[in-house]
C-alpha cells in the first residue's frame, strides 16, 4: 500500500516535472517571441528616427540654400546698390570734372595736368575703396557660409567669381568710357587750345585766382561725395552683418530644432521600450500564473486521486480485518464450546487466561491497524 502510495507520488512529481518543463519552454519560447518583437519594433523605430533624421537634415538642406539664395540675391542687390551710388558718384564726379574742365581749357597747361591728375587719383581712391571694401565684404560672408555649408560654400566662391567678373566688366567699361570721354576731351580742348591761346596770357593771372577756388570747391565737393559714399558704404556693411547675424540665428535655431527633434525622438523610443518591457513582464506574470493555477490543479488532482486510492486501500483492509476478526470470533467460540465440554471446570482457569490473552492480542492488532489506516489517510 505503501509503495503504491509513493508511485502514485512520484508519478505526480514526474508529472509536476512535465508541466515544470513545458512552462520553461512556453516561456522561453515567450521570451524568443517577444525579444523579436521588441527587435522589430526597434528595427521600426530606427527606421522612423532615421527618416525623421533625414526628413530634417532635408529641411535644414533646403532652408540653408534658400537662405544662401536670398543672401546672393542680398548681395547682388547689395553689389547693384554700390555700382549705382558708384556710378551716380562717377557722374557727378565727371559732371564736376567736365565743369573744371571747360576751367581747365582756359588755364595754364601745367594746372589742367594736375587737376587731371587729381581727379584720376581721387577718382581710382574711390573706386579701389569700393572694390577692396567689396571684396572684404564678399570674403568675410564668404567664410561664414563656408562654415555653415559646403553648398553654401561652393555658391558664395561661384558668387565671388562673378561679381569679380563683374566687376572687371564694369572696370573695363567704366576705363573704356573714360579713355573715349578723355579723347573726345583732349580732342575739344586741343580745339578749344587753338582758339583762345592768344587770350590765355591775358587772362591767365585772373583765370588762375578763380581757377584755385573753383578747384578748392570741386575739392570740397569731391570730399562730401566721398564722405557720402563712405556712409552709404557703413550702413550697407551693418545691413549686411546684420542680415549675416539673422542668418546665424536662424541656422542656430534650426539646429536646436533638430536636436530637440532627436532629442524627443530618443525619449520617444525610451518610452516605448519602457512600454513594451512592461508589457512583457505584464504578459511573463500573467503566464507564470496561468502555468501555477494549472500545477496546483495538477496537484490537487493527483493528492485527490492518492487520497481516494488510499481510502479505497483503508476501507479494503479494514473490511478484510473484520472478516479475520469475524471467523477468529467463530472458531474462538467453538474452540471454546468444545473445551468447555471436555474440561468444565478444570480448564476453565486456563480458558479465562487464555480468553484474556486472545483479547489483548485483538487489541493490538486492532491498534495496529488503525495506526496503519491513520499513516495511510494521512
Amino acid at each position: 500500500m505503501r509503495k503504491e502510495k509513493e508511485l502514485a507520488l512520484e508519478k505526480a512529481e514526474r508529472k509536476v516535472v512535465e508541466l515544470k518543463k513545458e512552462n520553461e519552454l512556453a516561456l522561453e519560447k515567450a521570451e524568443q517571441e517577444r525579444l523579436e518583437a521588441l527587435a522589430q519594433k526597434e528595427a521600426e523605430l530606427e527606421e522612423q528616427r532615421q527618416q525623421e533624421l533625414a526628413r530634417i537634415e532635408q529641411e535644414l538642406i533646403e532652408k540653408t540654400e534658400q537662405e544662401a539664395a536670398k543672401l546672393k540675391k542680398e548681395k547682388e542687390l547689395a553689389l547693384e546698390e554700390a555700382e549705382r551710388i558708384a556710378a551716380e558718384s562717377k557722374k557727378e564726379k565727371e559732371l564736376a570734372l567736365e565743369e573744371a574742365e571747360q576751367l581747365h581749357l582756359e588755364a595754364l597747361a601745367e594746372q589742367e595736368a594736375e587737376f587731371e591728375k587729381q581727379r584720376q587719383d581721387d577718382l581710382a581712391n574711390a573706386t579701389h575703396e569700393i572694390i577692396v571694401q567689396s571684396e572684404q565684404e564678399s570674403e568675410k560672408l564668404r567664410k561664414e557660409t563656408e562654415l555653415a555649408l559646403e553648398e553654401a560654400k561652393r555658391e558664395a566662391e561661384k558668387f565671388k567669381k562673378e561679381k569679380e567678373l563683374a566687376l572687371e566688366k564694369a572696370e573695363q567699361e567704366r576705363l573704356e568710357a573714360l579713355a573715349e570721354q578723355e579723347a573726345e576731351l583732349e580732342e575739344k580742348r586741343q580745339q578749344e587750345l587753338a582758339k583762345i591761346e592768344q587770350k590765355l596770357l591775358e587772362k591767365a593771372e585772373k583765370e588762375a585766382k578763380k581757377l584755385k577756388k573753383e578747384k578748392e570747391l570741386a575739392l570740397e565737393k569731391a570730399e562730401r561725395e566721398a564722405a557720402k559714399l563712405k556712409k552709404e558704404k557703413e550702413l550697407a556693411l551693418v545691413k549686411a552683418e546684420r542680415e549675416a547675424e539673422k542668418l546665424r540665428k536662424e541656422k542656430e535655431l534650426a539646429l536646436e530644432k533638430a536636436e530637440h527633434d532627436v532629442e524627443k525622438l530618443k525619449k520617444e523610443k525610451g518610452l516605448a521600450l519602457e512600454q513594451a518591457e512592461q508589457e512583457r513582464l505584464e504578459a511573463l506574470a500573467e503566464q507564470e500564473a496561468e502555468f501555477e493555477r494549472q500545477r496546483q490543479e495538477e496537484l490537487a488532482k493527483a493528492e485527490q486521486e492518492a487520497m481516494e486510492k488510499a481510502a479505497q486501500d483503508t476501507a479494503k483492509i479494514i473490511l478484510e480485518k473484520d472478516l479475520a476478526l469475524e471467523e477468529a470470533q467463530k472458531k474462538y467460540e467453538g474452540d471454546l464450546a468444545a473445551q468447555k465440554s471436555e474440561l468444565e471446570k478444570e480448564k476453565e482457569k486456563a480458558i479465562l487466561e487464555k480468553e484474556k490473552n486472545l483479547t489483548q492480542k485483538l487489541e493490538k492488532q486492532k491498534q495496529l491497524l488503525a495506526k496503519v489506516a491513520e499513516e495511510l489517510t494521512g
